[in-house]
Order: structure tokens, then sequence, then C-alpha cells
């Protein structure tokens, strides 16, 4: 029984670790002015919906943290909850769910915004994080980029 238990944890620091590597990649290449092109992963994973998500979330990570942002990142694949930004400047806290796209962060908002939680998705073309805050009933969905 102890075998087994310390072979999953070797299991999951390795894939811990392949995470971190994969993060520090991309926040050297947002760094370097690099462009981060996240669907360009769909096409390479084919369906891989999880490990299409788990990009995007780690691209949206590296964002935060280049514009000055704490994060802290969600280890467990449930929730609603993605990571915790945070701004030390502004005292300011934000929950963040990742999602991979405009039309997933639009789906979500009614899950989420009475919890006090946004949507998030990287726009490839501006090359920012979009937070889909609220529906505003005269004007459609109110986004912010950061």
């Amino acid at each position: 029984m102890k075998k087994e238990f310390i072979d999953n944890l070797m299991v999951q620091a390795k894939a811990l670790q392949t995470e971190l590597e994969e993060f520090k990649r991309v926040k050297e290449e947002l760094k370097t002015g690099g462009t981060l092109l996240t669907n360009s992963w769909r096409e390479k994973f084919k369906n891989n919906a999880k490990l299409s998500g788990d990009i995007n979330e780690n691209i949206l990570a590296a964002y935060f943290m280049t514009e000055g942002w704490d994060v802290f990142t969600n280890k467990s694949c449930t929730g609603p909850i993605d990571m915790i930004i945070y701004d030390r400047e502004e005292n300011k806290i934000m929950k963040i769910d990742a999602k991979s796209s405009e039309s997933s962060s639009y789906a979500e908002i009614l899950k989420c915004r009475d919890k006090g939680i946004y949507t998030c998705y990287f726009n490839e073309e501006k090359q920012k994080a979009v937070l889909v805050k609220d529906w505003n009933n005269k004007d459609g969905y109110e986004t912010v980029e950061i």
C-alpha cells in the first residue's frame, strides 16, 4: 500500500513539474513580446478539451503575472474557480474561471456571476486577457480588457 501511495505521489510530482515547465515557457514567451496563439493548440491536440483548457489557463496565468498581478492557481480539476488574481497596489482580488474562447466565456457567465466569479479568455488578436463581467440588458455582455 505504501509503495502505491509513493508511486502515485511521484506521478503527480512529475505532472506538476511538466506543468511548471510549460508555464515558465509561456511566461517567457510573453515577456519577450511573443504572440500566443491559443487556438493553435487545439489543432495540435485535436479535440482534447482538458489539455487545451490547461494550456489556456497557463497562458492567462502568465499574462496576469506579466501585468503585475499575483496569481494563485487551483490544483484541483474540479470547482468553478481556476485562479485567483491579486493586485497588491490596488488591494484588488478577483476570482477567475478561465475559458478557451469568447463564446465559452459568455456561456458560463450565468453560472458564475452570482458567486462573484469572472469568466475570462485570452484574445489572441489583441494579445489581452478579457473579463466577461456581466450581462447588461441594454448592451449585451460587458467585457473589460486587462
